[in-house]
């Protein structure tokens, strides 16, 4: 069957001061068309990649995020644009752009990046989808049926629960243990106050109100009551108040919010993704990005008074 070519599948050069400006434009959408994900009373599902069952674990996921919210999606699956196009895949007409996935590296401004196209799985139709699930059916060993069958595999675990079950378990336990340990009490106190220091009062009303909202997302946990419809109205006009803003405030406050909220479901408030005492001395197969220690020059002095669960608030 002939590819599709309005899937983008090469590696695109794409400029790093951007992913800002973007993320704003995708935000206000979102508010002007009361889309935001971040004020719904159940997060979107875990993303994850549909040939992999990979997740994506940096600012790529939310943007992945926000893309699905602007679309209207009802899940986070997703592929790259190479892959989609290699199995058959047909976008449909009005969903057809991709959004541009950057690798995990240190990046400076104006730097120009290779970077892959990904699409949602909600971007192709329904047809196409099933023509593809069909393949690991047939008796044809070809590497695109093997495909099909890690494609029909990784969505029907996904779906079902059963794939990320233990990892669930897994982190739910780690946030009780953490939540539980004053020393790591203490560790989560002093990463607070390094992040947030030169926050606005918009940023910091984001970051606990999306604190919230990441945790139940990786858990089904919360760790404190829903948002009132008056906070929506607060979350959402804190939200637009920096989208609005020629600047990466917005961007900084979702990325460091999000990597806090990650760290919280790690053993011991682990930097590094270990999920459990026993995989601590596993080789991983990827590094967190070095910004989520939030070492800032400015470490301020915690002393016992200040061990206040400030991220409950």
């Amino acid at each position: 069957m002939e590819l599709n070519t309005d899937i983008k599948v090469f590696p695109l050069n794409s400029i790093a001061d951007t992913v800002y400006q973007e993320i704003n434009e995708m935000m206000l959408y979102c508010i002007i068309n009361d889309r935001v994900p971040y004020v719904q009373d159940l997060p979107l599902p875990q993303d994850i990649n549909i040939i992999n069952g990979q997740h994506l674990y940096d600012i790529n996921k939310i943007r992945l995020e926000l893309k699905a919210a602007q679309l209207g999606a009802k899940s986070l699956k997703w592929i790259y644009g190479a892959d989609a196009s290699y199995i058959g895949l047909e976008l449909k007409p009005h969903l057809s752009e991709p959004l541009i996935c950057f690798a995990n590296t240190k990046r400076e401004e104006d730097d120009e990046l290779d970077a892959q196209s990904i699409y949602l799985l909600d971007q192709f139709t329904d047809e196409s989808i099933k023509r593809v699930l069909k393949k690991y059916h047939t008796d044809n060993n070809s590497h695109k049926n093997k495909l099909s069958l890690q494609m029909f595999k990784f969505i029907s675990e996904y779906d079902s629960g059963s794939s990320e079950n233990e990892l669930r378990e897994n982190k739910r336990k780690n946030i009780s243990d953490n939540l539980q340990d004053d020393d790591i009490l203490m560790e989560l106190s002093l990463r607070f106050s390094n992040i947030t220091q030169k926050y606005n009062g918009a940023q910091k009303f984001i970051f606990l109100a999306l604190n919230n909202y990441y945790i139940k997302q990786e858990t089904g946990l919360s760790i404190k009551k829903p948002l009132t419809a008056s906070n929506k109205a607060k979350l959402n006009s804190a939200l637009k108040s920096l989208a609005e803003t020629k600047s990466a405030k917005l961007t900084q406050t979702l990325v460091e919010c999000f990597l806090y909220s990650q760290r919280m479901t790690h053993y011991r408030f682990s930097k590094e993704r270990v999920y459990t005492k026993n995989e601590l001395d596993e080789e991983l197969y990827v590094l967190a990005p070095d910004v989520s220690s939030f070492d800032f020059q400015i470490k301020p002095q915690i002393n016992d008074n200040d061990q206040e669960r400030v991220y409950f608030t």
